[in-house]
């Protein structure tokens, strides 16, 4: 993972094109080649704004995507969190819906430890951002 910051795009675009040369020298180096296809970019702007450079890597371009998974904390090229909230309420959605199909009127799981599984694992899905 590589970070630049500035305030000219073809600055920025031009030293991360430098950066992503010396990784990939020094990858080779070493052994481990790198694979166009699976490095993507995210350009973190304020303004609505897009950055229409391109970064090549062994002649080919380098995908822009709108949004990358770093560390389990979805970012969106903005810095807002909906996408990242979106997702956490959709797994404790699923992790909810797996609960109450073992819970039934006269069987299944007490309500003690279905109002436990609730607490510990759901709330907890939802309260790590």
């Amino acid at each position: 993972m590589s970070l630049l910051k500035g305030i000219d795009g073809s600055t920025v675009v031009c030293l991360m094109q430098r950066v992503l040369n010396f990784i990939n020298r020094w990858c080779n180096e070493v052994d481990l080649p790198l694979h166009p296809n699976k490095i993507e970019v995210v350009w973190f702007i304020k303004s609505t704004k897009r950055i229409m450079h391109h970064l090549k890597l062994k002649k080919k371009r380098i995908i822009h995507s709108p949004t990358v998974k770093c560390l389990g904390v979805t970012l969106d090229s903005r810095l807002m969190w909906t996408t990242h909230c979106r997702a956490k309420v959709a797994k404790a959605r699923i992790a909810l819906m797996q609960c109450k199909r073992a819970v039934g009127k006269t069987w299944g799981l007490n309500p003690f430890l279905i109002q436990w599984i609730y607490k510990a694992h759901i709330l907890l899905l939802i309260y790590l951002v």
